[in-house]
């Protein structure tokens, strides 16, 4: 996928997070796990390296 920076939030925007970087390998997955975890018919699945990935909000505090 392409690079750069990408935001997002879940529906409410307490979380945010950004990805900077190569966005690596998206997929749909139809595995039991995938569905039971999702509690759908599949899961759309992101995987980027950590050190691209950045919590924005709604971090927990040590």
């Amino acid at each position: 996928m392409s690079e750069g920076v990408v935001t997002g939030s879940c529906l409410c925007r307490r979380v945010t997070y950004a990805i900077s970087g190569n966005l690596g390998v998206f997929q749909y997955c139809h595995c039991s796990r995938c569905r039971k975890f999702t509690g759908n018919a599949f899961a759309a699945n992101l995987f980027v390296s950590p050190s691209d990935f950045a919590w924005l909000t709604g971090k927990l505090s040590a």
